[in-house]
């Protein structure tokens, strides 16, 4: 039989949190009798840090389900959260108390974070120095687009 994960030393972040998460127990089927190379899975669910990613499927704030949702993706499925906090306007609403409870429940169960306003990356880091965050992609295209100059 051939392997359905061609490469060994590949990790693979896919966007199943919060909104596609119907494809995880398909996709953790069919790699049933092999490495898994699906390791981490990003997305957030409705919130003020949230805005400007991916749709969010979840529309309401009962902390108790989404910490049970994210113990399940990591207990059933081995696989590591990564909530997407790119909204660029952040610095606005780092004292929103849903998206601080957010990064809470995401710190204790060892989560990740993509974050894409420097300002939200310093208060994250301000609170939690060795919470493990990733840079959004769509950082280096809005301070391209911001200092360029397309009338030249």
């Amino acid at each position: 039989m051939e392997r359905i994960a061609k490469y060994d030393n590949v990790e693979y972040f896919m966007p199943f949190l919060f909104a596609n998460d119907i494809f995880m127990p398909i996709l953790h089927k069919l790699l049933e009798n092999e490495t898994d190379p699906i390791k981490y899975v990003y997305g957030s669910p409705y919130c003020e840090w949230g805005k400007g990613a991916r749709y969010a499927k979840f529309k309401f704030t009962n902390l108790n389900f989404i910490n049970n949702y994210l113990k399940n993706i990591k207990n059933k499925y081995n696989y590591t959260p990564v909530f997407t906090f790119t909204n660029l306007y952040a610095k606005d609403t780092l004292n929103d108390e849903y998206s601080n409870n957010l990064l809470d429940i995401g710190y204790s169960l060892d989560c990740r974070f993509i974050v894409a306003a420097d300002e939200l990356y310093n208060h994250i880091k301000s609170r939690y120095p060795d919470v493990k965050l990733h840079c959004s992609v769509t950082i280096p295209v809005v301070k391209f687009t911001e200092e360029k100059d397309f009338n030249e």
